[in-house]
């Protein structure tokens, strides 16, 4: 189960795995989130951290998640949704090095295919469908011309 959390109450993870953070996927992120809302809950864990008077600094870590934290954070909300677990650090290691492991992409026909779908089926223009992922109209217009690519061709993308 997922609540809203308070931005500033969440840090990142000194350990997470993922060291490179591309600002323009960042950017591209928080446009989607702007348009789409957050489609994925981040995963939070107690900090457990206290200061000499007992006091927490902060009140999570993040496990999985710190994309859509950094969009949230571009877009100036102030809270973000997150599942609060349970966790050890030596369990969140595991689980943040898991969750970015098992993320298996789509592949570009697949993409160009769903691209194509939306269009159709809600009837809008690639500029609108761009707009709603995210991303410019010029990326859009390259995936669907992967769909005019010979089928011996396409077979392997």
């Amino acid at each position: 189960m997922s609540e809203d959390i308070p931005l500033k109450n969440i840090a990142p993870d000194p350990e997470q795995p993922r060291k490179d953070f591309d600002e323009t996927k960042i950017e591209e992120l928080a446009q989607s989130m702007a348009q789409q809302g957050q489609a994925v809950p981040i995963t939070v864990r107690p900090a457990n951290k206290r200061l000499a008077g007992g006091d927490r600094t902060e009140d999570y870590v993040i496990v999985a998640g710190e994309r859509r934290w950094r969009a949230a954070q571009h877009l100036g909300w102030d809270r973000i949704r997150a599942e609060v677990r349970e966790a050890s650090v030596e369990e969140s290691r595991w689980l943040a090095l898991i969750e970015n492991l098992q993320r298996e992409a789509l592949s570009p026909m697949e993409e160009a295919r769903a691209l194509r779908r939306l269009l159709h089926q809600d009837d809008i223009t690639q500029t609108e469908l761009a707009k709603r992922i995210g991303k410019d109209q010029s990326y859009v217009s390259q995936k669907l011309r992967l769909l005019r690519v010979p089928p011996p061709v396409s077979f392997w993308t």
